[in-house]
């Protein structure tokens, strides 16, 4: 048989009294609570195909967001030391929102070349074989007969001289 020894304080009008108290502990004492408590619901991601969107590039259409559900249990204490939890009953306190994710299955345009022309520039030694201007070929790429000041002042000035 244990015996333990308990103090109790008690207010008596101005002062405080201490009051000893002995009684008997039952060893195989044994108690039951119940209990509740807070868990995540992970979030889930899944993926749609998306024909609008290029191979190998994504886009995140929903974002995924944890939700919690309570659980209560039952839980049972011996000589204050948990020895059984039985759960009771869970509920949705705020479902998980899952993320979707689009994949891009549009196939990417090939790439065509790009064929950069230059404008053809007469050198000084063109000028030497044939001296006479014939003409200009303007910055736009129109055509001019005109041979001296002035020749394609409309079309961005001269690119190139034309000589016979």
């Amino acid at each position: 048989m244990n015996i333990s020894k308990s103090t109790i304080k008690i207010f008596a009008g101005i002062g405080v009294t201490t009051l000893a108290v002995f009684g008997i502990i039952n060893a195989n004492a044994t108690t039951t609570e119940t209990i509740k408590e807070i868990e995540a619901i992970e979030y889930t991601t899944s993926t749609i195909n998306d024909a609008t969107i290029y191979e190998g590039e994504t886009e995140v259409r929903q974002k995924g967001e944890d939700g919690s559900k309570e659980i209560t249990y039952s839980v049972k204490y011996k000589n204050g030391k948990e020895v059984e939890r039985t759960k009771q009953f869970e509920k949705i306190v705020k479902p998980a929102r899952d993320e979707i994710i689009a994949k891009g299955t549009k196939q990417k345009p090939e790439s065509t070349p790009v064929e950069i022309i230059t404008p053809r520039t007469t050198t000084s030694t063109q000028r030497q074989s044939s001296s006479v201007r014939s003409g200009a070929i303007c910055e736009d790429g129109t055509r001019s007969s005109a041979t001296g000041k002035g020749a394609c002042s409309h079309h961005g000035g001269v690119s190139t001289w034309l000589y016979d």
